[in-house]
């Protein structure tokens, strides 16, 4: 992928718009109905904050549509390309539709991707409890996790943990929390394919490019972005993260080595001599009862005693933070990319942008669909470099 950057052919002209809504009632799952026509809208997926929100307005409704689509609905988001091809996008769920009705009859409707319904609901199991494994898998927490929700059955892991893992819900927990907080020592994130079914992993950053980013100043007429901002931010990145184990017996940490790693991006590195970017500190204990970090007894594919733990929670905190280092936020025509694919997170992309001498594979962590009628169809896309977000995402 990247040994090609140079040979790289004119990107097409990209896609049609804009999304179609496909809903699906609550109440009859025989009865549906779609949306078409819009005067704006704006839907975020997003690799950093699942159940990611949507808001659509649309002109002119009929009475019969707006009475067919209630709150509780799936809706399957869907774009076409040129050829009339439809992508499915995500799944989610109508939290509300509003109508406001004076000269004319203005129609909204809002809601959330399917992973909304963890964040909605408590974190019980199947029969309402607590949920408790004393050595489970990852898909067997993730199968109680799902437990009574809407979330479709079935899940996709890219790069988890083989062993087993001891996993408490709280009281006062919602599903989400209880899920990442296994998922933050465990090194992973969980987000939603575009037919709804819960991811569980690592990003992939060898996969094949989805398609080319292209801003030259040089040859304008075939850019297929709008614009493009870069942000490049050594200063404030971490070049050492240093954790310590305490014991809760004494404030003081210093029977417990401390465990220093060193951030090595390519950008961060070189200037490390310099003393540029931060150094962090952090201390952490096995928490009592069913808090947090004695919930975990593996690491990755290790034991979770406090030395996996510390480097475990050190690279963590410096892969999240390298998104800094170069974080790029591109806009896109129409919502179908030079390949001819539906724009989405978890992708990679050949991306050039002239004025900042960028010519690299760029990770997409953040994807934003929007419409307004003065702009047409665009994709916002937030792009970061290779191994960011989380520690030991490796080519699959």
């Amino acid at each position: 992928m990247g040994s090609g950057i140079n040979n790289w052919q004119a990107p097409g002209q990209g896609g049609v718009g804009p999304l179609e809504l496909e809903f699906i009632s609550a109440s009859d799952p025989t009865r549906s109905s779609k949306l078409v026509t819009f005067t704006s809208y704006q839907f975020k997926r997003s690799l950093l904050s699942p159940a990611s929100p949507f808001r659509f307005t649309a002109p002119g409704v009929s009475v019969d549509v707006r009475l067919s689509i209630r709150s509780g609905d799936t809706v399957q988001l869907f774009a076409y390309d040129g050829n009339g091809t439809r992508y499915p996008i995500a799944l989610g769920i109508v939290d509300e539709t509003e109508t406001h009705i004076s000269d004319t009859v203005d129609y909204t409707i809002s809601g959330r991707d399917i992973l909304g319904q963890l964040v909605d609901n408590a974190s019980v199991d199947a029969n309402n409890n607590l949920i408790y494994f004393e050595q489970a898998s990852i898909k067997t927490i993730c199968g109680s996790i799902v437990a009574n929700t809407r979330v479709p059955k079935g899940f996709t892991f890219n790069q988890v943990p083989n062993g087993n893992f001891l996993f408490t819900s709280n009281s006062g927990e919602t599903k989400m929390t209880a899920l990442q907080r296994m998922l933050d020592f465990a090194n992973l994130l969980v987000w939603s394919s575009p037919d709804g079914q819960m991811i569980v992993g690592k990003p992939n950053f060898a996969q094949q490019a989805s398609g080319i980013l292209l801003l030259s100043s040089s040859s304008p007429a075939n850019n297929n972005l709008v614009e493009a901002s870069v942000r490049r931010n050594v200063n404030q990145a971490i070049r050492v993260c240093i954790t310590q184990l305490q014991d809760l017996q004494s404030a003081n940490p210093s029977a417990f080595p401390a465990i220093s790693i060193l951030n090595n991006d390519d950008d961060v590195s070189v200037l490390r001599p310099r003393l540029v970017g931060r150094s962090v500190y952090e201390s952490f204990d096995y928490g009592n009862g069913t808090d947090s970090i004695n919930q975990i007894n593996q690491v990755g594919n290790q034991s979770a005693n406090y030395n996996d733990i510390g480097r475990s929670y050190s690279r963590r905190k410096i892969a999240m933070e390298n998104i800094k280092v170069l974080d790029v936020e591109a806009i896109a025509k129409d919502h179908i990319n030079s390949f001819g694919g539906i724009y989405n997170i978890d992708q990679m992309y050949a991306t050039v942008i002239d004025d900042e001498e960028i010519s690299q594979p760029l990770y997409v962590y953040e994807c934003s669909y929007e419409m307004t009628e003065n702009t047409g169809c665009l994709t916002r896309l937030k792009l970061c470099k290779e191994n960011t977000i989380v520690d030991g995402a490796r080519a699959v």
